[in-house]
């Protein structure tokens, strides 16, 4: 019996302890496993939190507002000196800050229908961020006029981008009636 146990052992691979330090060292390996599995998501999750943080602390771009008095509904200032244009209204121009606004005003001189102001560098992204969605969208040419109801940006732009700046706004009493917005699509507006 002693002869065929040594048999059957021999051809098997022979069996070894695990050194005294190899068993120490599986705890210890595992435990810092552990640990870095833990502190991996933990990093990645503040890191993104910081990401997200820089990414909204970028704030909406300030618009400068026209005052109400200048807005489309309030009255004619009483020295209007009148330029007449088409459809019965007249312009003029008013000092605003540094800004020359001009104003439309209605055939009786009694009321302004629309102000005109300088954009002073402001993309269209800009606006988005500033005022929202869009609510239209109109083109001719190089001359694009995206709308929020009553307000207006008007761009001279062949490549209508999120990043194509604004020439002036256009306040009117009425929202304008223009196609709906339909985004940044194509990207470029006239033909080469």
């Amino acid at each position: 019996m002693a002869v065929q146990s040594s048999i059957t052992n021999a051809g098997s691979k022979p069996q070894y302890a695990a050194p005294v330090e190899n068993i120490t060292a599986r705890p210890k390996l595992a435990a810092r496993l552990l640990r870095w599995t833990m502190i991996a998501p933990i990093c990645l999750v503040v890191g993104m939190m910081g990401v997200l943080a820089a990414a909204r602390s970028t704030s909406a771009p300030v618009i400068r507002a026209l005052p109400n008095y200048l807005l489309p509904g309030s009255p004619a200032p009483a020295d209007v000196t009148c330029y007449p244009m088409h459809y019965g209204q007249c312009q003029y121009s008013v000092l605003y800050g540094d800004d020359l606004v001009y104003l439309a005003f209605n055939g009786f001189r009694t009321k302004i229908v629309s102000a005109v102001i300088p954009a002073h560098g402001q993309t269209i992204g800009d606006m988005i961020l500033a005022w929202g969605m869009p609510t239209g969208f109109s083109q001719n040419g190089f001359n694009v006029e995206v709308s929020w109801g009553s307000r207006t940006a008007v761009l001279i732009t062949c490549s209508f981008q999120p990043t194509s700046l604004v020439g002036y706004f256009r306040y009117d009493m009425e929202p304008v009636q223009v196609p709906p917005w339909r985004g940044f699509v194509g990207g470029q507006v006239c033909g080469k």
